[in-house]
């Protein structure tokens, strides 16, 4: 982390705060039929995906014959953040939310402290299929 300060602020910060932590976000990939249908899928934002991602991979890799691009997905962190800010508390059904006290420790790792401002998390996983499944269709808008 770059600004330890700058987090510990913002986890102090007035607004509200709603996190998933790599125990959730970090759980998240495609692949086998999921992926498949994505690959498939002639949905425009699919199809960009699936370019960008190639794009990505042979830049990584060097090699355009290398690597997953056409068997699974790298971890999509930021899809489960894009979830929890695009439905409301409550009517979250793939993940658990819980109240928690989180504070950014001095190495800036976020910890569980009883006495910290009190956050939303995604803890756990109530139906990660599902959500994988989910995913899927909105990214292809089950258009195949």
């Amino acid at each position: 982390m770059r600004d330890i300060k700058a987090c510990q602020k913002v986890f102090t910060a007035s607004w509200s705060l709603c996190i998933t932590p790599l125990d959730t976000c970090g759980l998240i990939d495609l692949h086998s039929e999921r992926y498949q249908k994505l690959l498939a899928s002639k949905d425009p934002i699919a199809t960009t995906i699936i370019e960008n991602y190639r794009i990505w991979e042979t830049f990584q890799t060097k090699d355009p014959n290398k690597g997953n691009h056409r068997k699974q997905s790298t971890t999509l962190f930021d899809t489960v953040a894009v979830y929890l800010a695009a439905t409301q508390a409550g009517k979250r059904e793939f993940v658990t939310m819980e109240q928690l006290g989180i504070r950014v420790d001095e190495k800036g790792f976020t910890v569980i402290d009883p006495a910290a401002k009190k956050i939303e998390v995604a803890t756990a996983w109530k139906d990660l299929d599902g959500f994988r499944d989910y995913l899927v269709e909105r990214l292809t808008q089950s258009q195949t």
